[in-house]
């Protein structure tokens, strides 16, 4: 999934205060480094030469990697475009689309470059018509895809979101929007429900399909548009930062081992999940000194979360257990993958997010509220350090 820039942020940080461009929260990179690690870990199972206890369900937990992207992606787009609305009295669709269109496509189409070529040298067999599903982000209609481009439906949902939800907000207003969006966020899973029982064939095609799938997006952008409303409430603030709260991630992980069990998992757990995501987002942005927050903030989690984009891609090609060859025998697949991400970050990704920088909508002065508050610096007395009111560029 596409991840975006995040950067340092001190847990002193007080009151609500803007971002800059090039600001990073550790945290959320850790984020992404666990849900890229949950979606290698799952596709590991029967490639070659890797261990048994690999292909053990307690590790299948991929669709929920993929569920964490997509709240990080719908909070973080979110608070883009409103903090553009809220410093530039409006939202440049122009802008907005050439900066996803840099950080996404370039990546993207080279490696379905080597896709069609490895293609084309018979390595693999890829139909045309993957190939141009896959190129146009409609590969989430597509029920008997290849598994080279098969991990691509992910990607369609989100630049079909990225095309819908700037629209939407502009059209409707952030109010209706975000109104919008959590009913989205409530009954998506119980649409999935409802094809589930009436039988496999449209419930199949409908788990990757955007508006059955779209709830993990949905509950990131109300997430995006509340966070800062809700955090005005002292039992929200006393809630996030509650010592327990680090318990949360392995109530998520433990509920998703339900996540075979079709009937059970959309009609309870599956909303549950994305709530309890949502909690994690909000308590490590607002509150990254916790020790969860710290545990994200890693180097190792940070490293790999910032490379989590290219990583999604190239994943797919070694991490393949229809090939028997030696670029997909464990553990030479894991470091083949990590040298293409590696390399597609250094020489693609990270040039272009320094060149996309140019197309930032123009700042006008903050309003005099959020001066006030970034010289006065309140602090939140019951948990000892003021709640992380801002969010990074992405």
């Amino acid at each position: 999934m596409p991840p975006f820039t995040s950067g340092p942020v001190t847990g002193k940080a007080p009151g609500r205060q803007r971002t800059s461009h090039d600001r990073v929260i550790p945290s959320l990179d850790g984020l992404r480094g666990i849900s890229i690690g949950l979606v290698m870990l799952a596709h590991l199972s029967g490639t070659p030469g890797a261990p048994e206890w690999l292909s053990s369900a307690a590790l299948d937990h991929g669709v929920l990697g993929v569920r964490i992207f997509f709240v990080i992606s719908g909070f973080l787009i979110t608070r883009l475009v409103m903090d553009e609305l809220g410093e530039t009295g409006r939202l440049s669709l122009r802008l907005f689309y050439i900066r996803r269109a840099l950080r996404i496509f370039p990546a993207f189409y080279v490696y379905l470059g080597v896709v069609a070529v490895a293609g084309q040298f018979g390595w693999f067999d890829i139909p045309r018509r993957n190939l141009l599903f896959a190129g146009t982000y409609m590969m989430n209609y597509v029920l008997d895809g290849r598994w080279e481009t098969g991990h691509l439906w992910s990607l369609a949902v989100e630049e079909q979101f990225y095309l819908v939800w700037p629209c939407a907000l502009v059209v409707f207003g952030t109010s209706r929007a975000l109104t919008g969006a959590a009913v989205l966020a409530l009954l998506a899973p119980f649409g999935l429900l409802a094809l589930y029982v009436h039988g496999a064939g449209p419930y199949m095609l409908a788990t990757t399909t955007f508006p059955f799938v779209a709830d993990g997006l949905a509950a990131g952008c109300v997430l995006g548009g509340w966070l800062e409303p809700l955090l005005e409430h002292d039992v929200v603030r006393r809630s996030i930062a509650h010592p327990s709260g680090d318990v949360v991630p392995l109530v998520v992980l433990a509920a998703d081992f339900t996540n075979h069990h079709s009937a059970l998992y959309h009609g309870g757990v599956q909303p549950l999940t994305t709530l309890g995501i949502c909690y994690c987002v909000a308590r490590y942005t607002q509150y990254p000194n916790t020790p969860g927050g710290r545990l994200l903030a890693t180097r190792a989690l940070e490293w790999v979360g910032r490379r989590s984009y290219s990583l999604y891609l190239w994943q797919q090609l070694f991490l393949n257990r229809y090939h028997q060859t030696i670029f997909q025998l464990f553990p030479l697949n894991v470091g083949f993958a990590g040298a293409c991400a590696a390399t597609s970050y250094r020489c693609i990704e990270a040039p272009l997010n320094r060149f996309r920088r140019r197309f930032q909508p123009r700042r006008v002065s903050p309003p005099v509220k959020d001066v006030a508050l970034s010289k006065v610096g309140a602090c939140n007395p019951a948990v000892g350090e003021a709640p992380i009111r801002s969010c990074p560029r992405p």
